[in-house]
């Protein structure tokens, strides 16, 4: 719920600093605010491991958190050295900037190394809440990342609009408030000031433990820059502007889900029958695609019918990128639980190879269509890439295969069927697709939702959907009793 709130707000973010600074400034800005929320990833996967840990030994969990924070301490310190050196000179080679961004990257320079400190350790001690079973206290960063990344942006560009500097310096202040906030929120979460400190026999745990999860991550980050900068470089700042928007959109949408699916990471490690882990991966997977689909392919066509009237221009290019988009998120929600599932059963290695086969197909496909004007289309050859890669090495044992067909796969193609129905005025009629968009997009959800009703696993998945809405019911109940009780 947390970060389902700091994302509907995140939602007003590039709208208002396109507006006030352009699509191109944009570009730049969320290119290096990017680079800074990922930060965490030079932690090496200490916020994954300090999470097993804390889990596992909860009498420890005062050492593991200072020893990770010494850790972070000791990274974040290489990070700062890294771009003091180099960072702003690589990133005006890499987008081939002009001298005004050269200037004003390098008058934010150690602003910039500061709050890519903080960033990192406010998104490793974001860990501890989950780890120790405090619900409540999940809500500590996703508010403080509303305030820091959303709020106090939208609040500069609106004071001063054009003024670029200024949105960079109280964006980066905002990042250096966050890491301080984090450690005093949990410091007194954990009744004790929590201080670092500097253990070989910590870091080489946690390292250790984090290794191929981080692997994972690091072809993620690579896969967040690499379209972006070939826009960015080979054509030009604005539409980089224009991607950076949608992706943003499609990144704090899957960031609410994903955290969601993390919180099934214990019932997917829990369960000693292996059968029983691939029936709740398929069960979960299934019912995000029963979900989903009918509510984004028909968020498609609408926003086909409407953004014509709201974004100017909107030419065949906004249309693509637009398609792209949507059917990008749809297949990345699909794929969302896999994550929690290899985590929680300790197969990190396989996550690490899953990631690896996702990012060269999603490279590969980035390469062919982005010359053809079709961006943010990568991650639906990358997921694809993705299944076929875990339904012919992982997932091809008799009884586990079973379950992976006829829970994911077969909805799947059900899926390709319903969203290539709504795709096809784009793909065929180009800019005068718009009037067809809300009609076929309605078709497409309709055959969907039909072809999952005559499935021959309907009943089963019937009976499973009824016992989600009980269970739903419950929990919403006895809410709504205690806070009656309250009052």
């Amino acid at each position: 719920m947390g970060y389902a709130i700091a994302g509907i707000g995140a939602l007003l973010l590039p709208i208002v600093l396109i507006k006030n600074v352009g699509r191109g400034a944009y570009g730049v800005y969320s290119y290096v605010t990017l680079l800074l929320t990922q930060a965490y990833l030079f932690l090496g996967g200490l916020g994954e491991a300090l999470a097993y840990f804390l889990a596992n030994h909860r009498q420890e969990a005062i050492y593991w958190i200072r020893g990770a924070l010494g850790a972070a301490l000791l990274m974040g310190v290489l990070g700062l050295g890294l771009w003091q050196w180099r960072g702003p000179e690589i990133l005006t080679a890499l987008l081939n900037l002009d001298a005004f961004w050269q200037k004003t990257l390098s008058e934010v320079r150690g602003l910039t190394s500061l709050a890519l400190v903080g960033h990192q350790m406010a998104v490793l001690l974001g860990w501890v809440p989950l780890a120790l079973g405090r619900r409540r206290s999940l809500i500590l960063l996703p508010l403080g990342q509303l305030v820091a990344q959303v709020l106090l942006p939208m609040g500069a560009s609106h004071l001063y609009p054009n003024d670029i500097l200024f949105l960079f310096e109280v964006s980066l202040y905002g990042g250096i408030g966050l890491g301080l906030y984090m450690w005093g929120a949990i410091s007194i979460l954990l009744g004790e000031p929590l201080w670092p400190i500097f253990s070989w026999r910590a870091w080489k745990a946690l390292w250790k433990h984090g290794l191929w999860q981080n692997l994972a991550q690091w072809n993620g980050l690579f896969l967040t820059f690499f379209e972006r900068t070939i826009i960015g470089r080979f054509v030009s700042l604005s539409y980089m502007g224009l991607y950076s928007a949608g992706q943003y959109f499609s990144s704090k949408v899957l960031q609410a889900f994903y955290k969601a699916t993390e919180s099934l990471l214990s019932a997917f490690g829990g369960e000693a029958s292996l059968w029983r882990r691939h029936l709740r991966l398929g069960q979960t997977i299934w019912f995000t695609a029963f979900i989903s689909v009918p509510t984004l392919i028909v968020l498609y066509g609408v926003g086909g019918m409407v953004l014509p009237y709201l974004a100017k221009p909107w030419r065949l290019l906004e249309m693509r990128l637009w398609g792209g988009v949507m059917f990008s998120t749809q297949l990345l929600f699909l794929v969302t639980p896999l994550a929690p599932f290899f985590i929680g059963q300790g197969r990190f290695r396989i996550l690490y190879l899953y990631s690896l086969v996702l990012g060269v197909c999603q490279v590969g496909g980035t390469l062919w269509l982005v010359p053809q004007g079709y961006y943010y289309w990568g991650p639906v050859v990358g997921v694809v890439g993705g299944i076929v890669f875990l339904t012919v090495v992982v997932f091809r044992k008799w009884g586990v295969k079973v379950l992976w067909w006829g829970w994911v796969l077969y909805p799947l193609l059900r899926l390709t069927v319903g969203w290539g129905i709504a795709l096809s005025p784009l793909i065929f009629w180009g800019e005068g697709a718009s009037g067809w968009s809300l009609a076929l997009s309605i078709v497409g959800a309709g055959i969907f939702l039909v072809g999952e009703w005559q499935s021959r696993l309907w009943p089963r998945k019937r009976d499973f959907l009824l016992q989600v809405w009980d269970g739903a019911r419950g929990f919403v109940g006895s809410k709504i009793a205690q806070v009656g009780r309250i009052f």
